[in-house]
């Protein structure tokens, strides 16, 4: 457990040549901010750990989505990197986890976060680019899923109490996860599902400009452009989902 949490921390620094000067110096000024924050701090830290608690679990089974729906299209690259495991630790990004869990406890009303993207070998993948498709979409199927059941749950007599507002944390959680990684910028899932109607040339260039998306996803968020796009796609899945369940 010791030497796996320490490679997770050593991604920072060794995971695709490291970061750019950019993204480290937006990180440290998260880093500040929550150390002020943690000093100052007054809310409920019981209500933050299940928070947290929701956010980890959420992005492994979004990561897990992408894992099993490549092994079912005939890629097991996955599975050869210990990439089907319930370990959290071989699935999250250190910036994608320790970001959104800041935002948590400083009070975010929206937050971001994202996993470590599988390794995929698309030449391995059954039924060409909508294998690709399929793979890019299951994590936030998977997050989706979550929300509709959660909001059932919800929504039903056997639901009361503290219960009941854990299973609004999933629910927002798991909306605001699906929603994030269908943005278009690498290596969220929105820019997979675009790169999967590219050539393998066009498909190489997208993949590396996975090191630099964070910075766009920062300016973006700074301008309020990222909020704006988060709550009309949230807004759609409410939507969605509020249909599905008056079908039921």
């Amino acid at each position: 457990m010791i030497s796996e949490i320490k490679r997770f921390i050593n991604q920072i620094r060794i995971e695709n040549g490291g970061f750019p000067i950019g993204v480290k110096i937006v990180f440290v000024i998260f880093i500040l901010m929550f150390i002020r924050k943690i000093i100052f701090f007054r809310g409920d830290l019981f209500e933050i750990i299940i928070s947290i608690i929701i956010l980890v679990l959420s992005l492994l089974f979004h990561e897990l989505g992408h894992g099993y729906m490549a092994k079912l299209l005939g890629d097991k690259t996955a599975e050869r990197y210990g990439r089907l495991s319930l370990n959290p630790l071989k699935h999250l990004d250190p910036l994608g986890t320790i970001l959104p869990i800041i935002m948590i406890i400083m009070g975010s009303p929206m937050f971001i976060g994202w996993a470590k993207p599988v390794p995929i070998n698309y030449s391995n993948l059954k039924n060409g680019r909508r294998g690709e498709i399929l793979v890019a979409i299951s994590g936030v199927f998977i997050n989706f899923i979550i929300a509709l059941i959660s909001t059932m749950f919800f929504y039903s007599h056997i639901s009361d109490g503290y219960f009941k507002e854990i299973l609004l944390k999933v629910i927002i959680i798991n909306l605001t996860l699906c929603a994030f990684n269908l943005i278009p910028i690498p290596p969220l899932d929105g820019s997979r599902i675009i790169a999967s109607f590219l050539d393998n040339y066009q498909k190489r260039q997208v993949f590396l400009f996975d090191r630099y998306g964070f910075l766009l996803i920062m300016a973006l968020s700074y301008l309020g452009v990222l909020d704006r796009i988060m709550k009309i796609l949230i807004g759609w899945e409410i939507f969605l989902i509020e249909s599905i369940i008056r079908l039921i």
